[in-house]
């Protein structure tokens, strides 16, 4: 009998717990509807970040990043600081661009003219096409990221997004080690 009331108390308490977690649930629904409320908060947030210069960050990244995480301020706010970092690091670096255009002519990477059922665009890669001794990865990393910020420049794929889909057909383990890892 005493395992039988223990039972109940435990499922009791559990019941509770998930009330309190579907409230919490509603209630972010709510502050997630309300985009200008989301926008600028993110903005304030990012002004009280001590380590962080928010003057270089343009209005289209926070809103892109805003779009990215379904309007989650925590979540893009994090997103944000990520795509910062990125760009001071890696899109620095000069790198010749008559590399990026040849890896672009043979369609690393290469979008489709038609899009999937809900509209999103389809970047396709194959990766058998990418030899390393002809480009490097980094400049392959840049093309690929090239074609993602063409896409994503239009709202509508910022708010639902993109398809990538890699054919991994014929890709060499000599090809794997010349993967450079961020």
């Amino acid at each position: 009998m005493n395992d039988y009331l223990d039972f109940l108390e435990v499922s009791k308490a559990q019941n509770e717990s998930l009330d309190v977690e579907q409230e919490q649930r509603k209630g972010s629904k709510k502050k997630k509807d309300d985009y200008a409320t989301s926008l600028s908060l993110l903005k304030t947030r990012l002004t009280l970040l001590p380590e962080f210069d928010s003057s270089d960050v343009t209005e289209e990244l926070i809103v892109s990043c805003l779009h990215a995480r379904q309007r989650n301020v925590d979540a893009a706010l994090e997103l944000v600081c990520q795509a910062h970092i990125y760009n001071l690091t890696c899109l620095t670096a000069p790198l010749n661009e008559e590399h990026i255009f040849l890896a672009l002519e043979n369609c690393l990477p290469s979008v489709l003219d038609k899009k999937d059922q809900w509209g999103r665009p389809i970047i396709v890669v194959y990766a058998n096409h990418w030899s390393p001794e002809t480009l490097p990865f980094e400049i392959f990393h840049r093309a690929f990221t090239l074609t993602l910020d063409m896409l994503l420049m239009e709202k509508k794929n910022q708010e639902s997004g993109v398809v990538v889909v890699t054919d991994w057909t014929d890709f060499t383990f000599k090809q794997v080690g010349y993967f450079l890892f961020f």
